[in-house]
């Protein structure tokens, strides 16, 4: 994984994460601002209360690092009273005399974190991250501001945990590709009053779709709630040709979970600027020529036709994944009947399966 530092992305100062470093010992606050810099953060310090509060009552601050003996002043009193002029702030007490009670007493007192000044500079530079994560993310899903912009924001869609967790680290040690919530179904999405605005979904093939007609039905309701996302598909099995329709009804690549993070990042980045990640030979069969082949496909497809209200039903049946059994038992008709309404729907649309049909059906708009 490369360094943390945000700084290709984050020229301007005044997007950098904002981090305020509270202690009464000018040693400390010198190193720590020096350090914390070099990775790429802004630094602001302090060195007793009265000049914390007036630090964050001006400026935008997104983590605290405050001494637990602040001179005369106790760490948590110091932290009750930034809380209550910024309740979003994450406060982590870092101390030189380091305590299991004191641990606990600062964790029951809702702040983010507790370290020793003695911790790896590793350890507190995850930490960091992970609180700026923490904030954001609560900030996004109270539908708050949030002045800093990522490189890119994606959610994910999966219930491996472990996958889950993979992805979580990488968004931790890349600031700039946010992972800004995970959800173990599309379902759970549908759910939220507040869906978060993304470039980018990435969709668990054996968690959400498995087969390609689901993925119609799935990509339907993604595209509903979040209209720009692009998707990306892991952990798949599809055929080639399955791989095209799906670049048709745009997917925009089809990831191994296990790829390194400098390939990630770049394929994030090119997918957010609307390229397509994968072969290219995929690509040629999908967008024979270039961008404006979709659009000219529909406009040179937009034929009259006519369906009954009976392969109208089936054709939604289809579009949901349902098999020709599934159909039958839903409409109350025989599977031949079924049989013989697709077979008409296929003339009509002058398709030869039933992928063909979907993808026809959605591209001009039949419902």
């Amino acid at each position: 994984m490369t360094n943390m530092t945000p700084t290709n992305a984050h020229d301007d100062s005044n997007t950098k994460p904002s981090i305020l470093i509270v202690d009464d010992d000018s040693e400390v606050l010198i190193s720590f601002k020096i350090w914390l810099e070099g990775e790429g953060f802004r630094v602001l310090t302090a060195s007793n209360s009265k000049e914390a509060l007036t630090i964050i009552e001006e400026e935008e601050i997104e983590v605290v690092l405050l001494d637990f003996r602040l001179g005369t002043e106790n760490g948590l009193a110091v932290a009750k009273m930034l809380n209550e002029v910024d309740d979003d702030l994450k406060i982590t007490i870092i101390t030189g005399y380091p305590s299991y009670a004191t641990a606990v007493e600062s964790i029951k007192s809702g702040l983010f974190d507790y370290l020793s000044k003695g911790e790896s500079n590793e350890k507190i530079l995850e930490t960091i991250k992970k609180a700026i994560q923490t904030r954001e993310k609560e900030l996004l899903e109270r539908g708050k501001i949030i002045s800093k912009k990522p490189l890119v924001k994606f959610i994910v869609i999966c219930k491996h945990s472990l996958i889950k967790e993979l992805l979580e680290n990488f968004s931790l040690k890349n600031m700039d590709y946010r992972l800004i919530k995970t959800y173990n179904s599309i379902e759970y999405l549908k759910q939220k009053a507040y869906v978060p605005e993304v470039d980018i979904a990435m969709v668990c093939a054996t968690c959400c779709v498995e087969t390609f007609d689901r993925c119609i039905d799935f990509f339907n309701k993604l595209y509903q709630m979040i209209p720009q996302v692009k998707p990306i598909i892991f952990n798949e099995n599809f055929s080639e040709d399955e791989k095209v329709d799906l670049i048709k009804i745009g997917v925009k690549g089809f990831f191994s979970i296990d790829m390194k993070s400098e390939t990630l990042k770049k394929a994030l980045t090119l997918i957010k600027k609307g390229e397509i990640w994968t072969s290219r030979k995929l690509i040629s069969r999908a967008i024979p020529n270039g961008p404006e082949y979709i659009k000219n496909y529909l406009s040179s497809n937009a034929v009259s036709f006519t369906l009954s209200d009976r392969e109208k039903d089936i054709l939604k049946a289809m579009i949901l994944g349902l098999k020709n059994k599934e159909i039958a038992d839903k409409l109350f008709i025989s599977e031949n009947t079924v049989k013989t309404h697709i077979s008409n729907v296929f003339k009509k649309f002058k398709v030869n399966t039933r992928t063909q049909a979907i993808l026809f059906a959605l591209e001009n708009k039949i419902f």
